[in-house]
């Protein structure tokens, strides 16, 4: 694709809550909660000083779309000098079930990334040094179908949005179909932004008279695809399945796509 990215002019960085979290660590700490409800683009800080105490701070989601957050820690020690550094934060599910973890410093501009589902997420931080943590959503609303038989038509020129949500089941696969009435070739422009990689799989039905399933595989990728018959010529009428899936089988791999029907 060569028009401006339809994935990363959503994903936007933490870069200004980055500098808001560096400057309340000398403001009021936040209540002493051990669950704490967040709203996106808000900074949430707390100066408590307890290893002890876990803080889950909760996630809802409407829709699937994709959470970045960041955070960033302050160690003090007993001669009275502190210093920012790094917050590990575990990624959990709705019952706390960790579903991955990272290491961030928004000093760096190290937001992470997770496609996710709609749901309920929280962030698990337990830690005995000060710190700040926010996070922002962008909704990539999905319509496709779970199988085959239930792949959702393309339209040309229009753009279908889909997530791999961290946590769901790893064989799950987002299938596609286009309808072609008369011989043509099929030009796809696909982007993807996902932690590993993804794998888009081209299939003809039974009763398409052309053989062959190409794959193609992306990992951060925007790149344009055209299928046609070896000899470069057009190929038949009949249905072409689209299949979108994790190369490597595991609920850790996540990210978002888009997928357009150029002509």
């Amino acid at each position: 694709m060569k028009e401006k990215s339809r994935i990363l002019s959503k994903l936007m960085g933490l870069a200004v809550i980055a500098c808001v979290m560096a400057m309340l660590f000398g403001m009021t700490a936040l209540a002493a909660n051990r669950y704490v409800t967040m709203s996106p683009g808000v900074p949430y800080t707390n100066l408590e000083k307890d290893a002890g105490i876990t803080h889950y701070y909760k996630i809802n989601v409407k829709s699937s779309g994709t959470i970045q957050f960041n955070g960033i820690a302050k160690y003090s020690n007993s001669y009275g000098s502190s210093y920012f550094t790094g917050l590990t934060v575990k990624f959990c599910n709705s019952k706390g079930k960790v579903l991955d973890t990272k290491t961030v410093n928004s000093n760096y501009d190290n937001d992470v990334m997770y496609a996710v589902n709609k749901g309920t997420y929280m962030l698990k931080i337990q830690t005995s040094n000060e710190f700040a943590v926010a996070y922002k959503f962008n909704a990539f609303k999905e319509k496709s179908g779970s199988s085959l038989k239930k792949a959702v038509s393309l339209k040309k020129k229009k753009v279908k949005y889909g997530v791999l949500g961290i946590g769901e089941p790893s064989r799950k696969t987002d299938c596609y179909k286009i309808v072609l009435k008369k011989p043509a070739k099929i030009y796809l422009d696909v982007e993807t932004k996902a932690n590993s990689t993804i794998s888009v799989k081209i299939k003809p039905s039974k009763t398409t008279k052309v053989t062959g399933d190409p794959t193609y595989y992306f990992h951060n990728d925007r790149k344009s695809i055209k299928l046609q018959t070896t000899s470069g010529g057009k190929l038949p009428k009949g249905t072409y399945y689209i299949s979108i899936s994790r190369l490597n089988k595991s609920s850790k791999v996540n990210g978002v796509y888009a997928l357009r029907w150029r002509k």
